[in-house]
């Protein structure tokens, strides 16, 4: 009987350690922004080989031929030569570095090659996503076990991340910028290469925590919103899903609706979730 309490009192104790909040780093850790680390905390030197260049504050100023408006924007390394070319000849050699998928389609045709170009660190993020990172990284906190998040700022939640879950916080929350609109087709290619049309969309996303960069996320607020609009082909034309995800997911699941033609009314789609057979690729 004595055994059986010491097993419960463990496993509350395990529990209610689980749904505590995660604290942040120490204020000597957060020192290391903008030193070593970049103000969003990644290694500032470069790689032992310098394969991989020292960060130096990334592309502030747009590239020649740049015009505001244009769909298509002009590549700032348009000089680049590759560095290495692996194809059929010499895939062996570079096996270890390639996925399984590339080394095959490497094997077996002739005619596929990889150019491998020199590393840029290009990226320069706004000043207030900066500042509000590295404010994050004395505050921030995951609730849940990691499930939520608490007391994030616009910008990167956890710049030196010390548990998986905030790895992923950080990818979820990352700066995008505030609204995304585009237009995509997505083709199938089977092993003929033979290409077939899956879907021919538009896809509006609004990163809403951007909106005001000032105001902390509350475990309610929605973080990530998007539509799809299919426009082709003429089997999917009309269809539309709509979802939103909020900082709690616990607190406030994810919100998703979905728009048939052939039904002609929206309805709510609570299978819209992360094993979710993608309809915009044919599943």
């Amino acid at each position: 009987m004595m055994k059986h309490k010491q097993t419960m009192l463990a496993l509350s104790l395990a529990l209610a350690f689980t749904s505590q909040a995660q604290a942040a780093v120490s204020a000597s850790e957060a020192g290391k922004l903008g030193t070593s680390l970049t103000q969003v905390g990644a290694d500032a030197a470069a790689n032992a080989d310098g394969s991989i260049p020292a960060y130096t504050g990334g592309l502030t100023t747009a590239p020649a031929g740049f015009k505001a408006g244009d769909s298509m924007r002009p590549d700032p390394y348009a000089g680049d030569k590759p560095q290495l070319v692996i194809d059929g000849k010499n895939v062996a050699k570079y096996k270890g570095e390639l996925t399984a998928t590339t080394a095959e389609l490497l094997s077996r045709f002739p005619d596929f090659r990889v150019d491998v170009y020199p590393t840029h660190r290009s990226v320069a993020l706004p000043q207030a996503v900066l500042d509000n990172t590295k404010q994050n990284a004395l505050n921030a906190k995951t609730l849940e076990g990691g499930m939520a998040v608490d007391q994030v700022l616009p910008g990167i939640p956890f710049p030196i991340p010390q548990t998986g879950a905030e790895a992923m916080w950080n990818f979820l929350l990352r700066y995008q910028g505030v609204n995304i609109a585009t237009k995509y087709d997505s083709w199938n290619v089977d092993s003929a290469g033979v290409a077939a049309l899956s879907t021919t969309g538009q896809a509006f996303i609004n990163y809403a925590i951007y909106e005001d960069m000032k105001k902390p996320i509350a475990a309610k607020d929605t973080y990530y919103q998007m539509k799809l609009y299919y426009t082709g082909p003429a089997r999917r034309a009309g269809e539309a899903i709509m979802l939103r995800d909020a900082a709690n997911p616990l607190e406030q699941p994810r919100k998703a609706w979905q728009y048939l033609p052939g039904q002609r009314r929206v309805k709510l789609a609570p299978n819209l979730a992360y094993d979710t057979p993608n309809p915009g690729t044919s599943g």
